[in-house]
């Protein structure tokens, strides 16, 4: 509950996530939370992707396809939203207790 498609920003988060999937045994490509808004890429959350891209090789293949997954052999793919073979991979933000980072 209060989760989003998952923001893979860095390389190592990105790593994880492939990692993930194939423990998984799972065959499909799986939606990210990246997606086309006027012909440039932003997260869901709606900062503009910026270092680590995973896209792969000659993609996005149209400025203009507006959904993005994570491909099995972890590089992303810019797909159409309507596509129905991706899997889902979600996040939630962890609750933090502010004490323990030194507020009251």
């Amino acid at each position: 509950e209060g989760g989003t498609l998952v923001m893979p920003r860095h390389r190592h988060i990105n790593e994880f996530l492939s990692n993930q999937v194939t423990r998984a045994d799972i065959s499909s490509m799986c939606w990210i939370g990246l997606y086309n808004e006027n012909e440039r890429r932003v997260w869901d959350d709606g900062n503009p992707i910026c270092g680590f891209r995973g896209l792969g090789d000659g993609l996005p293949s149209t400025p203009t396809t507006n959904c993005t997954v994570l491909r099995t052999d972890g590089t992303w793919e810019d797909m159409p939203c309507e596509t129905t073979v991706a899997m889902f991979v979600c996040q939630t933000q962890p609750v933090v207790d502010l004490t323990t980072v030194g507020y009251e």
